[in-house]
């Protein structure tokens, strides 16, 4: 089942390098499918500095074993009705007593890692091998990731005829949490389990008073990467920082070479700085949110109110109404204008997802060959999915896909040299003067939003 969903990921990744690559010149609008992923965090580029090793020492596999040390530690602890010592921040080289270590290390006790099941001993049997994914959403904004898959396998052995292998499935996701309109983030990393499942699904009712692994192992395989690495919300010892995410996958036989990489972004350089003679500015987009209509749609009685829609531009969001709520029945629209300007500079794509309280999402995406979507009017509509009866007693539910709030916007996008020239002043004899030299035209500057629009 994990080679299965990682084979399924990967189709999935293919997917949407083929939809954001950048040979594709057409923009891509009112689609209700998930969005692309943002531009940030990148792939990474063939020189990173920042990594999470898979390595036997010190890596993620011994760390992964040393979460699980730690969680069977203290079930043997509560099976001898032991105390567990400093059990809040309990830590397996400190607080777990030698006579407990030396139970789990030869593999005795109630519980016990299975037969070759440690992480530093599995080799691919149990942790296989990093590869890329991407965010699956539909009402958020996508991004790119890293993952692996694995199972982590315990043995119980009870009084009596019980004697059983339990698995629990393993997935460590490794992200670059970049904020919405930003370039740089965070490295995070999240582990799940599923489980327990058993060879026997009736034995797992009688030893699950003698398993509380999942409660706590999950949450305990983060804490331990990330305690050892730094790899959290705070950045650690030049690991945490990061622009892009990876996975470097090593051939099977060198399996402990595995790794999470990323890219460390160097230290910012300053903005130019407007003189007297010079103005700087940036290249922006201006998105005018003129008109949402209300299509009428097969479900009956459809929620009226109070309503409130999410914008997110390239990532960023914004709320519409801004602080407040609006009642909207089928065929009637909410006329009030927003707009929202973002920077361009550097940007390879404009995304705008539009969603709604109800679960309802589209979005579009314009490139910089159609100038991101700048001049003349565009439409989108939400969709959402609800099930009806099937047309026979005992016929499946039907999906019906909901087109239900369409958004009217515009865009108004300016490229922009980096400096441009001040306007002539007149010399004495009344003729203007010409421009400093080395000045660049003006045009392109761009033009302050419509007045008449809330600014989101």
């Amino acid at each position: 089942m994990i080679f299965i969903k990682a084979f399924s990921a990967t189709l999935l990744t293919l997917f949407a390098v083929s939809v954001l690559s950048p040979g594709v010149a057409l923009a891509q609008e009112d689609n209700n499918s998930p969005p692309p992923p943002l531009q940030w965090p990148t792939s990474v580029s063939a020189q990173t500095n920042g990594e999470l090793p898979f390595g036997l020492a010190i890596g993620l596999r011994a760390q992964i074993e040393n979460a699980g040390d730690a969680a069977l530690c203290q079930q043997l602890l509560k099976n001898a009705n032991m105390p567990i010592p400093n059990e809040a921040n309990f830590d397996y080289g400190r607080d777990c007593p030698d006579s407990i270590k030396s139970q789990i290390n030869s593999r005795q006790g109630v519980v016990s890692w299975a037969d070759n099941a440690r992480p530093t001993e599995c080799g691919r049997n149990c942790i296989g091998s990093p590869f890329m994914s991407q965010t699956q959403n539909v009402n958020r904004p996508n991004s790119i990731y890293s993952l692996v898959y694995g199972n982590l396998t315990f043995h119980v052995d009870l009084p009596g005829p019980i004697n059983r292998d339990v698995y629990y499935g393993l997935e460590i996701d490794v992200n670059c949490d970049v904020p919405g309109g930003s370039r740089t983030g965070a490295v995070n990393v999240t582990t799940h389990l599923d489980g327990p499942v058993a060879d026997d699904p009736g034995i797992l009712e009688t030893i699950v008073n003698y398993l509380f692994l999942p409660i706590e192992l999950s949450q305990r395989i983060t804490d331990t990467i990330n305690s050892n690495y730094g790899v959290s919300t705070i950045p650690g010892p030049g690991l945490g920082a990061c622009s892009s995410i990876g996975a470097d996958a090593a051939p099977s036989a060198d399996y402990k070479f595995d790794a999470f990489v990323w890219d460390v972004p160097p230290k910012r350089r300053p903005r130019p700085i407007a003189t007297s003679a010079t103005s700087v500015f940036r290249p922006t987009a201006t998105i005018y949110f003129d008109r949402i209509f209300r299509n009428k749609t097969i479900e009956n009685n459809p929620t009226t109110g109070p309503l409130s829609f999410t914008v997110y531009v390239n990532g960023m969001s914004a709320r519409i109404p801004r602080d407040s709520t609006v009642s909207l029945s089928p065929n009637a629209s909410y006329d009030q204008k927003y707009c929202k300007t973002v920077s361009m500079d550097g940007v390879n794509g404009l995304q705008i997802l539009f969603t709604d309280d109800l679960g309802g999402a589209v979005w579009s995406q314009f490139t910089p060959g159609q100038n991101f979507g700048s001049g003349g009017s565009h439409k989108m509509t939400t969709g959402r999915t609800i099930l009806t009866p099937g047309l026979h007693p005992g016929d499946k539910p039907i999906p019906n896909l909901l087109r239900e709030f369409e958004l009217d916007y515009r865009i108004d996008s300016h490229g922009a040299p980096t400096s441009v020239a001040p306007q002539p002043t007149s010399g004495t004899g009344g003729r203007p003067r010409p421009p400093v030299s080395g000045g660049v035209a003006t045009t392109g500057q761009p033009s302050q939003p419509d007045s008449s629009c809330i600014k989101i």
